[in-house]
């Protein structure tokens, strides 16, 4: 009887150990996730951006997001960095889902425009950048990425007088910069 609790008590301990199930778990960082986040210096003079928002509901303590406007198009900018590995990449292929999703009768068919094709080859461990002209809200640019436990969204309205596909192109390369510099860090 004695074995087989000490073999019990083994397995359990193995498996909390081991993040119950949920594989390896993030190294230490130093990087705040506010600071990953687009802030004004960003974008041009004339763009408006809202308080950050951080810890966000439903995700983990190290989450932020932020949204603003430019000429009148809308920008969101969400991180979250989870615990496991494992959950950054579902939470990923579920964003993935949600924002490409071409069963949504809502949206238009996302597709990457030739000038923005460059951005799906950055150093993420996922990224997918895609674009579609949505029934009522116009022209949209999203980008789905995961940099290790990070989960990163950034959606924007594309316009002429507004964020154009270029600005769209810049930002998403200073997400990248952010983001490789933190992972880049040692603690």
């Amino acid at each position: 009887m004695k074995k087989i609790s000490v073999v019990s008590f083994l397995l359990i301990v193995c498996f909390i150990a081991s993040g119950c199930g949920r594989g390896p778990v993030r190294p230490e960082r130093d990087c705040p996730v506010t600071e990953l986040l687009l802030n004004e210096s960003d974008f041009p003079s004339k763009a408006v951006l809202n308080d950050v928002l951080s810890p966000l509901s439903e995700y983990p303590t190290e989450s932020a997001a932020i949204d603003g406007s430019y000429h009148g198009d809308s920008v969101y900018h969400r991180i979250a960095r989870w615990y496991y590995y494992s959950v950054a990449i579902e939470e990923n292929d579920t964003w993935m889902e949600i924002a490409f999703d071409p069963q949504d009768s809502y949206s238009g068919i996302y597709e990457t425009p030739p000038e923005l094709s460059n951005l799906n080859s950055l150093p993420a461990s996922q990224i997918h950048v895609a674009c579609a002209d949505e029934k009522d809200l116009g022209y949209l640019c999203r980008m789905v990425a995961r940099y290790e436990e990070y989960q990163i969204l950034f959606f924007s309205d594309i316009s002429e007088r507004g964020i154009t596909h270029e600005m769209f192109q810049d930002l998403v390369l200073r997400i990248n910069d952010k983001m490789v510099s933190c992972l880049n860090k040692s603690k």
